[in-house]
């Protein structure tokens, strides 16, 4: 899965900088990657 991200890593639209902002959208890409896996 690590292979497949994409970068800047998280899902595209969020522009949050802070930590917690960027481990959600991070999550939210996984979890896309998952889905169509």
């Amino acid at each position: 899965a690590l292979a497949r991200l994409i970068s800047p890593i998280g899902i595209a639209g969020v522009t949050g900088k802070e930590p917690d902002v960027i481990a959600i959208a991070a999550l939210a890409q996984l979890l896309q990657l998952r889905e169509t896996a």
